[in-house]
Protein backbone atom coordinates (compact mmCIF):
# COMPACT_ATOMS: atom_id res chain seq x y z
CA UNK A 1 0.00 0.00 0.00
CA UNK A 2 1.08 3.59 -0.61
CA UNK A 3 0.83 6.62 1.62
CA UNK A 4 0.99 9.88 -0.38
CA UNK A 5 0.26 13.25 1.18
CA UNK A 6 0.87 15.25 -1.99
CA UNK A 7 -1.62 13.52 -4.27
CA UNK A 8 -2.28 16.67 -6.33
CA UNK A 9 1.27 16.58 -7.73
CA UNK A 10 0.54 13.27 -9.49
CA UNK A 11 -2.82 14.30 -10.88
CA UNK A 12 -5.17 12.94 -8.21
CA UNK A 13 -7.95 15.02 -6.72
CA UNK A 14 -8.20 13.31 -3.35
CA UNK A 15 -6.08 11.09 -1.14
CA UNK A 16 -8.76 8.41 -1.19
CA UNK A 17 -7.97 7.75 -4.86
CA UNK A 18 -4.69 6.12 -3.73
CA UNK A 19 -6.30 3.49 -1.49
CA UNK A 20 -5.72 -0.06 -2.70
CA UNK A 21 -3.50 0.93 -5.64
CA UNK A 22 0.02 -0.19 -6.53
CA UNK A 23 2.75 1.80 -8.28
CA UNK A 24 1.66 0.47 -11.65
CA UNK A 25 -1.83 1.87 -11.10
CA UNK A 26 -0.72 5.42 -10.34
CA UNK A 27 -1.22 7.90 -13.20
CA UNK A 28 2.44 8.40 -14.15
CA UNK A 29 2.94 8.69 -17.91
CA UNK A 30 6.45 7.30 -18.37
CA UNK A 31 8.16 3.95 -17.93
CA UNK A 32 9.56 4.98 -14.54
CA UNK A 33 6.46 3.35 -13.01
CA UNK A 34 7.66 -0.07 -14.16
CA UNK A 35 11.11 0.79 -12.83
CA UNK A 36 9.52 1.51 -9.43
CA UNK A 37 7.67 -1.80 -9.59
CA UNK A 38 10.95 -3.63 -10.21
CA UNK A 39 12.42 -1.92 -7.15
CA UNK A 40 9.41 -3.09 -5.13
CA UNK A 41 10.00 -6.66 -6.29
CA UNK A 42 13.72 -6.50 -5.48
CA UNK A 43 13.06 -5.33 -1.90
CA UNK A 44 10.39 -8.03 -1.50
CA UNK A 45 12.78 -10.75 -2.71
CA UNK A 46 15.90 -9.63 -0.82
CA UNK A 47 14.31 -8.20 2.31
CA UNK A 48 16.77 -5.27 2.12
CA UNK A 49 15.14 -1.86 2.53
CA UNK A 50 15.62 1.06 0.11
CA UNK A 51 15.85 4.55 1.56
CA UNK A 52 15.57 7.89 -0.22
CA UNK A 53 15.76 6.77 -3.84
CA UNK A 54 15.02 9.75 -6.16
CA UNK A 55 12.73 8.68 -9.00
CA UNK A 56 11.75 11.06 -11.84
CA UNK A 57 8.10 11.01 -12.86
CA UNK A 58 5.92 12.52 -15.57
CA UNK A 59 2.41 13.56 -14.49
CA UNK A 60 -0.69 13.12 -16.68
CA UNK A 61 -0.53 16.79 -17.70
CA UNK A 62 3.10 16.43 -18.88
CA UNK A 63 4.72 17.93 -15.80
CA UNK A 64 8.00 16.60 -14.42
CA UNK A 65 8.29 15.67 -10.74
CA UNK A 66 11.03 14.11 -8.60
CA UNK A 67 9.87 11.72 -5.88
CA UNK A 68 11.91 10.58 -2.87
CA UNK A 69 10.91 6.94 -2.33
CA UNK A 70 11.69 4.68 0.63
CA UNK A 71 10.72 0.99 0.69
CA UNK A 72 10.66 -1.01 3.93
CA UNK A 73 9.86 -4.75 3.89
CA UNK A 74 7.18 -6.00 6.29
CA UNK A 75 7.55 -9.49 7.82
CA UNK A 76 5.04 -12.04 9.13
CA UNK A 77 5.50 -14.25 12.19
CA UNK A 78 7.53 -16.72 10.11
CA UNK A 79 10.02 -13.96 9.21
CA UNK A 80 8.85 -13.90 5.60
CA UNK A 81 8.45 -10.66 3.62
CA UNK A 82 4.74 -10.34 2.97
CA UNK A 83 4.30 -6.65 2.17
CA UNK A 84 6.04 -3.29 1.77
CA UNK A 85 5.70 0.03 3.45
CA UNK A 86 6.42 2.58 0.72
CA UNK A 87 6.61 6.32 1.40
CA UNK A 88 6.65 9.01 -1.27
CA UNK A 89 7.83 12.61 -0.83
CA UNK A 90 7.71 15.17 -3.63
CA UNK A 91 11.20 16.74 -3.62
CA UNK A 92 10.94 18.44 -6.99
CA UNK A 93 11.79 21.89 -5.67
CA UNK A 94 14.86 20.60 -3.80
CA UNK A 95 16.17 18.73 -6.86
CA UNK A 96 15.62 21.66 -9.20
CA UNK A 97 17.30 23.95 -6.68
CA UNK A 98 20.41 21.74 -6.67
CA UNK A 99 20.39 21.60 -10.47
CA UNK A 100 20.15 25.39 -10.68
CA UNK A 101 23.04 25.73 -8.23
CA UNK A 102 25.14 23.30 -10.29
CA UNK A 103 24.36 25.25 -13.47
CA UNK A 104 25.35 28.55 -11.84
CA UNK A 105 28.61 27.02 -10.59
CA UNK A 106 29.34 25.72 -14.10
CA UNK A 107 28.69 29.18 -15.55
CA UNK A 108 31.03 30.71 -12.96
CA UNK A 109 33.80 28.23 -13.83
CA UNK A 110 33.31 28.99 -17.53
CA UNK A 111 33.48 32.74 -16.90
CA UNK A 112 36.67 32.35 -14.85
CA UNK A 113 38.22 30.21 -17.59
CA UNK A 114 37.33 32.76 -20.28
CA UNK A 115 38.75 35.59 -18.15
CA UNK A 116 42.06 33.72 -17.78
CA UNK A 117 42.18 32.98 -21.52
CA UNK A 118 41.33 36.61 -22.30
CA UNK A 119 44.14 37.90 -20.07
CA UNK A 120 46.64 35.59 -21.77
CA UNK A 121 45.35 36.48 -25.25
CA UNK A 122 45.58 40.20 -24.50
CA UNK A 123 49.21 39.90 -23.46
CA UNK A 124 50.14 37.85 -26.53
CA UNK A 125 48.29 40.26 -28.83
CA UNK A 126 50.15 43.26 -27.37
CA UNK A 127 53.54 41.66 -28.10
CA UNK A 128 52.50 40.53 -31.59
CA UNK A 129 51.24 44.01 -32.46
CA UNK A 130 54.72 45.42 -31.81
CA UNK A 131 56.29 42.81 -34.08
CA UNK A 132 53.70 43.08 -36.88
CA UNK A 133 53.90 46.85 -37.14
CA UNK A 134 57.18 46.47 -39.02
CA UNK A 135 56.04 43.45 -41.05
CA UNK A 136 53.10 45.44 -42.44
CA UNK A 137 54.50 48.99 -42.69
CA UNK A 138 58.00 48.44 -44.12
CA UNK A 139 56.86 46.37 -47.17
CA UNK A 140 54.23 49.05 -47.83
CA UNK A 141 56.89 51.77 -47.81
CA UNK A 142 59.19 49.77 -50.11
CA UNK A 143 56.35 49.09 -52.56
CA UNK A 144 55.90 52.83 -53.09
CA UNK A 145 59.32 52.98 -54.77
CA UNK A 146 58.94 49.82 -56.87
CA UNK A 147 57.13 49.16 -60.13
CA UNK A 148 54.94 46.08 -60.53
CA UNK A 149 57.56 44.65 -62.94
CA UNK A 150 60.25 44.71 -60.26
CA UNK A 151 61.18 41.14 -59.16
CA UNK A 152 60.82 42.18 -55.49
CA UNK A 153 57.35 43.70 -55.93
CA UNK A 154 55.31 40.48 -55.65
CA UNK A 155 57.33 38.98 -52.74
CA UNK A 156 56.99 42.23 -50.78
CA UNK A 157 53.28 42.38 -51.55
CA UNK A 158 52.89 38.81 -50.25
CA UNK A 159 54.77 39.74 -47.07
CA UNK A 160 52.44 42.73 -46.56
CA UNK A 161 49.30 40.62 -47.12
CA UNK A 162 50.60 37.94 -44.77
CA UNK A 163 51.24 40.57 -42.14
CA UNK A 164 47.71 41.93 -42.58
CA UNK A 165 46.25 38.45 -42.10
CA UNK A 166 48.35 38.04 -38.97
CA UNK A 167 47.11 41.43 -37.77
CA UNK A 168 43.53 40.18 -38.22
CA UNK A 169 44.38 37.24 -35.95
CA UNK A 170 45.76 39.69 -33.38
CA UNK A 171 42.49 41.62 -33.63
CA UNK A 172 40.65 38.39 -32.82
CA UNK A 173 42.85 37.91 -29.77
CA UNK A 174 42.09 41.46 -28.65
CA UNK A 175 38.38 40.82 -29.17
CA UNK A 176 38.70 37.74 -26.99
CA UNK A 177 40.42 39.87 -24.34
CA UNK A 178 37.67 42.49 -24.79
CA UNK A 179 40.22 45.13 -25.75
CA UNK A 180 39.05 45.65 -29.33
CA UNK A 181 36.01 47.56 -30.54
CA UNK A 182 34.06 45.71 -33.22
CA UNK A 183 32.70 47.70 -36.13
CA UNK A 184 29.03 46.77 -36.03
CA UNK A 185 27.24 47.53 -39.27
CA UNK A 186 24.38 46.40 -41.49
CA UNK A 187 25.54 43.14 -43.07
CA UNK A 188 23.88 41.30 -45.93
CA UNK A 189 24.41 37.64 -45.10
CA UNK A 190 23.97 36.43 -48.68
CA UNK A 191 26.88 38.63 -49.76
CA UNK A 192 29.08 37.31 -46.93
CA UNK A 193 28.27 33.72 -47.93
CA UNK A 194 28.85 34.38 -51.66
CA UNK A 195 32.15 36.12 -50.93
CA UNK A 196 33.40 33.13 -48.99
CA UNK A 197 32.42 30.58 -51.64
CA UNK A 198 34.33 32.67 -54.22
CA UNK A 199 37.38 33.18 -51.99
CA UNK A 200 40.86 31.66 -52.49
CA UNK A 201 40.54 30.06 -49.03
CA UNK A 202 37.48 28.07 -50.07
CA UNK A 203 39.05 27.14 -53.41
CA UNK A 204 42.09 25.73 -51.60
CA UNK A 205 39.89 23.89 -49.11
CA UNK A 206 37.83 22.38 -51.94
CA UNK A 207 40.96 21.25 -53.80
CA UNK A 208 42.22 19.51 -50.64
CA UNK A 209 38.84 17.80 -50.14
CA UNK A 210 37.65 17.07 -53.67
CA UNK A 211 35.63 14.09 -52.36
CA UNK A 212 33.30 16.53 -50.55
CA UNK A 213 30.34 18.04 -52.39
CA UNK A 214 29.42 21.48 -51.03
CA UNK A 215 26.16 23.28 -51.77
CA UNK A 216 24.32 26.23 -50.29
CA UNK A 217 20.70 27.40 -50.30
CA UNK A 218 19.49 30.92 -49.64
CA UNK A 219 15.90 31.18 -48.41
CA UNK A 220 15.69 34.91 -49.15
CA UNK A 221 17.91 37.13 -51.31
CA UNK A 222 17.89 39.89 -48.69
CA UNK A 223 18.80 38.82 -45.15
CA UNK A 224 20.36 41.72 -43.28
CA UNK A 225 21.58 41.81 -39.70
CA UNK A 226 23.70 44.10 -37.53
CA UNK A 227 27.11 42.54 -36.94
CA UNK A 228 30.84 42.48 -37.65
CA UNK A 229 31.30 41.34 -41.24
CA UNK A 230 34.78 39.88 -40.87
CA UNK A 231 33.72 37.90 -37.78
CA UNK A 232 30.69 36.46 -39.58
CA UNK A 233 32.90 35.50 -42.51
CA UNK A 234 35.27 33.64 -40.17
CA UNK A 235 32.37 31.82 -38.51
CA UNK A 236 31.16 30.58 -41.92
CA UNK A 237 34.71 29.62 -42.91
CA UNK A 238 35.25 27.62 -39.72
CA UNK A 239 31.89 25.85 -39.94
CA UNK A 240 32.46 24.86 -43.58
CA UNK A 241 36.06 23.74 -43.07
CA UNK A 242 35.17 21.68 -39.97
CA UNK A 243 32.27 20.07 -41.84
CA UNK A 244 34.45 19.22 -44.84
CA UNK A 245 37.07 17.66 -42.56
CA UNK A 246 34.49 15.69 -40.58
CA UNK A 247 35.11 12.46 -42.49
CA UNK A 248 37.52 11.03 -45.05
CA UNK A 249 34.74 9.15 -46.87
CA UNK A 250 32.57 10.72 -49.62
CA UNK A 251 30.78 13.52 -47.85
CA UNK A 252 28.14 16.17 -48.49
CA UNK A 253 28.12 19.59 -46.85
CA UNK A 254 25.14 21.92 -47.04
CA UNK A 255 24.79 25.52 -45.92
CA UNK A 256 21.25 26.85 -45.57
CA UNK A 257 20.38 30.49 -44.85
CA UNK A 258 16.82 30.89 -43.62
CA UNK A 259 14.48 32.83 -41.34
CA UNK A 260 13.09 31.40 -38.12
CA UNK A 261 10.85 32.64 -35.32
CA UNK A 262 11.11 31.52 -31.71
CA UNK A 263 7.93 31.68 -29.66
CA UNK A 264 9.68 30.51 -26.47
CA UNK A 265 13.14 30.96 -24.98
CA UNK A 266 15.70 28.55 -26.44
CA UNK A 267 18.46 27.24 -24.19
CA UNK A 268 21.79 26.74 -25.94
CA UNK A 269 25.22 28.20 -25.28
CA UNK A 270 23.24 31.24 -24.16
CA UNK A 271 19.55 31.93 -23.53
CA UNK A 272 17.96 33.01 -26.83
CA UNK A 273 14.79 35.06 -26.26
CA UNK A 274 11.68 34.78 -28.46
CA UNK A 275 12.05 36.84 -31.65
CA UNK A 276 12.65 36.60 -35.41
CA UNK A 277 16.10 35.38 -36.41
CA UNK A 278 18.29 34.79 -39.43
CA UNK A 279 19.67 31.25 -39.16
CA UNK A 280 22.69 29.72 -40.88
CA UNK A 281 22.62 25.92 -40.82
CA UNK A 282 25.76 24.00 -41.80
CA UNK A 283 25.21 20.24 -42.01
CA UNK A 284 27.44 17.38 -43.14
CA UNK A 285 27.06 13.65 -43.60
CA UNK A 286 29.88 12.84 -41.19
CA UNK A 287 29.66 10.95 -37.92
CA UNK A 288 28.90 14.01 -35.77
CA UNK A 289 30.60 15.48 -32.71
CA UNK A 290 31.59 13.19 -29.87
CA UNK A 291 29.49 13.83 -26.77
CA UNK A 292 32.63 14.45 -24.68
CA UNK A 293 33.72 17.21 -27.08
CA UNK A 294 30.34 18.87 -27.51
CA UNK A 295 30.70 20.97 -24.36
CA UNK A 296 33.98 22.45 -25.64
CA UNK A 297 32.94 23.64 -29.10
CA UNK A 298 32.67 27.32 -28.07
CA UNK A 299 35.96 27.39 -26.19
CA UNK A 300 38.73 29.47 -27.83
CA UNK A 301 41.75 27.48 -29.04
CA UNK A 302 40.03 24.12 -28.47
CA UNK A 303 40.83 21.71 -31.30
CA UNK A 304 40.99 17.99 -32.00
CA UNK A 305 43.57 18.45 -34.75
CA UNK A 306 47.09 17.33 -34.08
CA UNK A 307 49.81 19.92 -34.50
CA UNK A 308 52.07 19.26 -37.47
CA UNK A 309 49.81 16.66 -39.09
CA UNK A 310 47.60 17.53 -42.04
CA UNK A 311 44.83 15.07 -42.79
CA UNK A 312 43.59 14.97 -46.36
CA UNK A 313 41.34 12.29 -47.82
CA UNK A 314 42.20 9.88 -45.06
CA UNK A 315 45.98 10.26 -45.49
CA UNK A 316 48.55 11.81 -43.18
CA UNK A 317 51.16 14.09 -44.69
Amino acid sequence: MINQNKNASIGLQHQSELIGKTDLQLPWKNDETRYSHENDRRVMETGVADFHVIEPKVTPDGGHRYIDVSRIPLYDDADRVVDLLVTYEDVTEKVLGKQEKAELEAQLRKAEKMEAIGTLAGGVAHDLNNILSGVVSYPQMLLLDLSEEDPFYKPLQNIRKTGERAAAVVHDLLSLARRAVENMESVELKQVIDDYFHSPEFAKLQSNHSHVRVSHRIASPEVKIIGAKHQLSKVIMNLISNAMEATATPNKVTLHLRFDSLSTTHSGYEEIPPSDYAVIDVADSGTGINATDLGHIFEPFYTKKKIGIHCDRGKKW
